[in-house]
């Protein structure tokens, strides 16, 4: 899963580099938003998760609505604080949660 928000985010940098904000707004809003949360929640038994996770996992999906909502105004001045705070968001799950080695 969290691969494949890496992956977004940077088919995300590269739909603003090519000004398709059609393109990055959608992919923000069904790969790292609430609706990408609700459907890991389905396929997924959440009450096993620690609370600090489920705080971090809504903190990402909040940033990422955020991000979406500013898109729409195709100005990097206005998207990048956003987007940055997405990837603060990402920065601070990985701290907490670390893939540990074989």
């Amino acid at each position: 899963m969290m691969l494949q928000h890496l992956e977004t985010i940077q088919v995300i940098v590269a739909a603003l580099v090519e000004e398709d904000y059609e393109l990055a707004q959608g992919l923000t809003e069904a790969h790292l938003g609430f609706f990408q949360h609700r459907q890991a929640m389905a396929h997924q038994e959440p009450e096993n998760f620690p609370p600090a996770y489920h705080d971090l996992a809504i903190a990402h999906h909040e940033a990422a609505e955020e991000l979406a909502r500013t898109i729409p105004t195709k100005d990097l001045k206005t998207i990048l604080p956003p987007f940055n705070n997405l990837l603060k968001a990402c920065v601070a799950c990985h701290l907490e949660y670390k893939v540990r080695e074989g």
